[in-house]
């Protein structure tokens, strides 16, 4: 496999961006990431999630498909020589899961009224990646990688919340069936410094032949 558009998902700590940026410099690739750090609700539903949580949702929702349609050229020329594959640290597919976990009923029919207009809008090929690479890791590994980065408002996520989220994307990548998934244990591994692990995962990447696939980097 020689994915064009590959697309790294995993729960909050699990160490996505960091690996989407390595894959995406060992391989020449656009990197695109996602848009917390544009979002200017994000600090403010850390604070007050009930206040605040409509808000980010809805900013996440339209700045990740913007982001998507501005690169959607590249993604689908880049079969083509010269032009470079595009590497994402976040998938459009997860947007609803966050949002499902924060919003009460009445802002949740609405998110999902907006997100099903917007996301039908878009092309295939702009939302389904040739891979998607799902890291999984234990709470406990998530809390201790959220705490070393050290960003502030991150500190007030408790274990309960991320439980439940890891909950989720189990449960989303346990029915995904859109694109080829490769399902990664990162429990052990930090690809930032394991170059071997990276080698390791690159020759599996380039091994498979679609479908469902598991890979241990320990």
């Amino acid at each position: 496999m020689n994915p064009r558009y590959l697309a790294i998902e995993g729960p909050i700590g699990v160490g996505k961006s960091s690996l989407a940026k390595l894959l995406a410099a060992r391989l020449g690739a656009e990197y695109l990431a996602d848009t917390d750090a544009v979002n200017p609700w994000l600090e403010s539903f850390y604070l007050d999630p009930a206040a605040n949580a409509l808000h980010t949702q809805l900013h996440f929702l339209v700045s990740r498909i913007e982001s998507l349609e501005r690169q959607e050229p590249l993604a689908a020329e880049s079969s083509r020589r010269g032009v470079r594959p595009l590497i994402a640290d976040f998938m459009i597919d997860k947007d609803p899961l966050f949002a499902e976990l924060v919003l009460d009923e009445r802002e949740w029919r609405l998110y999902r009224a907006v997100y099903e207009r917007l996301v039908g809008t878009l092309s295939a090929r702009c939302t389904t990646p040739d891979l998607v690479i799902y890291l999984q890791a234990p709470v406990e590994h998530l809390i201790r990688r959220i705490e070393q980065r050290g960003i502030s408002w991150e500190q007030r996520i408790d274990s309960a919340y991320l439980d439940e989220l890891s909950r989720r994307y189990e449960k989303l990548f346990h029915d995904y069936t859109s694109s080829p998934l490769l399902i990664v244990n990162s429990e052990s591994v930090d690809f930032t410094k394991d170059n071997d692990a990276v080698d390791r995962l690159l020759a599996r990447i380039e091994a498979l032949d679609g479908g469902r696939h598991f890979f241990n980097p320990v």
